[in-house]
């Protein structure tokens, strides 16, 4: 009976060993840019691609006061894990971790940073077209640009009896720049405005 109990013992402590190496912690704290601390209320997303197949929402969490996330997924053979952080008037972000990346016996951080939401609008006015071909030029050469929704950088083009809004995001706390200028007149510049958290600064041009 001591002999089998040994036996038991051994297998079950061999069983809870075995277990512990057969996870990944992902784990983190999210940041915010914007007001100098951590971000709370951050929806946290965890997609896994297995190997040869298409990727799957396994995991979702929310930052709380401290900003903190964690996730645990079984160890398995996958290509990579993809986080995304969304929260309302952030940008979005996101972080991949390939799978040789990933470590099996300390935590792997995916700590990440976030900045606040501003907005340009660009309100485009022709009040007096001379024809379809008037045209007018807006470059953005300074602000952000690295998401779905931003402005590029570069020209755009506006012709005949334009009459529009055009909306930029921008990174708080930071400028957007441009050139403007309606060709063949003498109504050209340069300007640049700066954008608070969450709130739209309206430039007007009226020709």
């Amino acid at each position: 009976m001591r002999i089998l109990f040994m036996v038991i013992s051994v297998a079950a402590i061999f069983t809870f060993c075995r277990k512990k190496e057969l996870t990944f912690t992902i784990n983190g704290v999210v940041s915010d840019l914007t007001f100098s601390g951590v971000s709370s209320g951050v929806q946290v997303k965890l997609f896994v691609t297995p190997l040869g197949e298409s990727e799957d929402l396994v995991k979702t969490a929310t930052t709380g006061s401290d900003g903190v996330f964690e996730f645990v997924i079984d160890r398995e053979r996958i290509e990579k894990v993809r986080l995304t952080y969304q929260k309302t008037n952030y940008f979005q972000e996101e972080r991949v971790i390939f799978f040789s990346d990933l470590q099996v016996n300390e935590d792997n951080d995916a700590s990440q940073s976030m900045i606040a939401k501003s907005w340009v609008r660009f309100q485009i006015f022709n009040q007096a077209p001379a024809s379809a071909s008037d045209e007018f030029k807006l470059f953005k050469y300074r602000g952000k640009e690295d998401c779905a929704e931003c402005c590029p950088i570069g020209n755009s083009y506006y012709y005949g009896a334009v009459d529009t809004a055009v909306v930029c995001p921008n990174g708080a706390n930071s400028y957007t720049s441009y050139y403007y200028w309606v060709t063949n007149t003498q109504i050209y510049g340069q300007d640049s405005v700066y954008t608070t958290p969450f709130d739209t600064v309206t430039v007007n041009f009226v020709y």
